[in-house]
């Protein structure tokens, strides 16, 4: 176990993968520090992974990935005469988390700093039906460091907080650049968010499916629908702009805090296999989240409220756009959100 010194008991956290990766891992931070409370992190990480943590008690210090201090590990040569950033002085450990081609980078920063550097692979590989958070902690605990089970849990400020129930109540459009919903965008109560958008394309339930569920949703249970649009889907536009015609909401640019703020005051989310989804399970608000070409057993976003619905389609057709047919929610997708929708708003 480590040392109660305070001095040693200080940790840094390399991070630099997706806001999925990032929230699997966090679920594992969550766990070190659960069994080692006095535990401080100082985090190497994308910035607005960091917004959604900086409140956490465990979290001490923060540096942005992608700046300078790094910088000469990643070329075979500079490294040797590279000065390690001041962070890690005295950390009693570095986890550097990453795949196969960020071993070297870890291993130059251990050869070049007195902190004990361990590359973490981030996720398994194929072939590997092992979820990934447990895959992390088991890497964690073979260092000999105790983790609990835990999952990512992500807690809006109030600020967030109030800023979204404002908009939700009053309604200016995007709660952060002007627009709508407003209190009778959302007169049916509280909203269900979908999120249609993937990083990865093949990885988007099909978009002929995603229309059958917008209009069951508006026109069998009558609840208002925002539909989450981030920086990676603009291929999905059009689409969008087709159900902003059918009285569903349009949200993007928000911060990731504001979006976690969105998330926790909705009544309920739907998306694919993302970082979104990953985020809406962090919040604990009910979620399903809807698998095809990817392994749920690998991948699923952790909480007691996540819902995993396994379907299967035609990668190369699913972004087909104008649609061709429109297919109604499956019987085990209505199951997994029923509890959650009223008979009839």
């Amino acid at each position: 176990m480590p040392t109660q010194n305070p001095r040693l008991n200080r940790i840094v956290i390399v991070h630099q993968g997706a806001l999925g990766d990032f929230l699997l891992v966090l679920g594992v931070l969550e766990g070190l520090y659960r069994c080692s409370p006095d535990i401080r992190m100082d985090l190497w990480t994308r910035t607005e992974h960091f917004q959604l943590i900086e409140d956490k008690p465990y979290v001490d210090g923060f540096h942005p990935a992608g700046g300078p201090g790094l910088l000469p590990f990643f070329d075979a040569e500079q490294w040797k005469r590279a000065v390690p950033p001041s962070f890690f002085t005295n950390a009693r450990a570095v986890f550097f988390f990453g795949q196969e081609s960020s071993r070297a980078v870890a291993d130059r920063l251990g050869r070049r700093t007195s902190a004990s550097v361990h590359w973490l692979q981030s996720f398994p590989g194929p072939g590997v039906a092992l979820h990934a958070s447990r895959f992390v902690a088991d890497q964690v605990r073979a260092l000999g460091w105790e983790v609990q089970d835990a999952a990512a849990c992500i807690s809006p400020s109030p600020e967030d907080r109030g800023h979204i129930a404002h908009w939700l109540d009053e309604g200016t459009g995007d709660p952060e650049h002007g627009g709508t919903p407003g209190g009778a965008a959302c007169a049916g109560g509280k909203p269900v968010a979908v999120h249609p958008g993937s990083g990865g394309r093949a990885k988007i339930w099909p978009l002929g499916r995603w229309w059958g569920l917008l209009e069951w949703m508006q026109k069998e249970k009558g609840v208002p629908v925002l539909m989450i649009l981030g920086p990676a889907d603009e291929h999905l536009y059009p689409f969008a702009m087709a159900a902003r015609r059918i009285g569903v909401r349009l949200v993007e640019g928000l911060s990731l805090p504001r979006l976690a703020a969105l998330l926790s005051g909705c009544r309920l989310y739907v998306g694919n296999d993302s970082g979104v989804s990953h985020l809406a399970a962090a919040t604990s608000i009910p979620a399903a989240v809807i698998f095809g070409p990817t392994d749920p057993r690998v991948w699923a976003p952790a909480g007691a409220n996540v819902r995993i619905v396994q379907a299967s389609w035609d990668t190369s057709t699913n972004l087909r756009w104008p649609l061709s047919s429109v297919e109604p929610p499956s019987e085990a997708l209505k199951s997994a959100l029923e509890a959650f929708l009223p008979a009839r708003c």
